[in-house]
């Protein structure tokens, strides 16, 4: 029988789409003609960052949590992990946070133009720009060099083995997007009838971003995420 207890520490716990500054105003400057510009900030909701730890009894009794009672215990604290854990050749995957670790935020833009083209007939003009920042991303500072881990010498001369860690990745915040958005719209009415016609042109860029994920992506030039070959859909 085995009895095995996984618990977390959350790193960085985010609000939920904490609202930030917000200025907007709408006129009337032309005749038959409204305009509209808006700004917001924003904190983004994201995922928190766990880093894990887990404790194993081997037999009833027996084990790092040989006296531990679930549901009335609180989570024992592990002790540290040493160089003497690491298995020789393992190449286990090496996880750092960056110190200076912060929330992503956005800065969203936006303007229209209404115009009445004839009684029954209106025109609407839209453009969006989304900016975000300090988005989640992964660095790996241990990537191959000719086949050969950058640190591998560091790791050789330090812990006796040049393969104790493969991936060694950083959590930080290079992370950058851009979402731009141009819609046109259409409307008509008649009587006990409203037709409306409507065309939207959008595009999205963004470094180590991953379509409706919270999860950053590791660059293809693993340690240069900010290489100009990053910048892509």
């Amino acid at each position: 029988m085995t009895l095995q207890l996984s618990f977390f520490r959350e790193v960085a716990r985010t609000a939920f789409a904490r609202p930030g500054p917000r200025a907007g105003n709408g006129n009337c400057g032309f005749d038959q003609t409204v305009m509209a510009q808006n700004y917001q900030a924003t904190i983004q909701s994201k995922a928190a960052i766990q880093a894990t730890k887990t404790l194993v009894n081997t037999a009833p009794g027996v084990g790092q949590l040989a006296t531990y009672r679930f549901g009335v215990d609180l989570a024992p604290t592990p002790a540290p992990a040493d160089l003497a854990q690491f298995i020789p050749g393992g190449r286990a995957t090496g996880e750092w946070l960056d110190p200076s670790f912060r929330n992503p935020y956005s800065h969203q833009f936006n303007v229209g133009v209404s115009r009445q083209l004839s009684k029954s007939i209106a025109l609407s003009i839209d453009y969006v720009r989304s900016l975000e920042k300090d988005d989640f991303s992964l660095l790996n500072i241990n990537a191959l060099v000719n086949g050969v881990p950058r640190l591998a010498s560091d790791f050789g001369r330090v812990l006796g083995d040049p393969n104790n860690l493969s991936s060694v990745n950083i959590h930080g915040n290079l992370g950058q997007s851009r979402y731009d958005q141009l819609s046109f719209s259409v409307t008509g009415r008649a009587p006990r009838t409203t037709f409306q016609a409507s065309y939207t042109l959008s595009g999205a860029y963004g470094y180590g971003v991953r379509a409706g994920s919270d999860t950053p992506t590791a660059a293809q030039i693993a340690d240069d995420p900010r290489a100009p070959g990053e910048w892509g859909p």
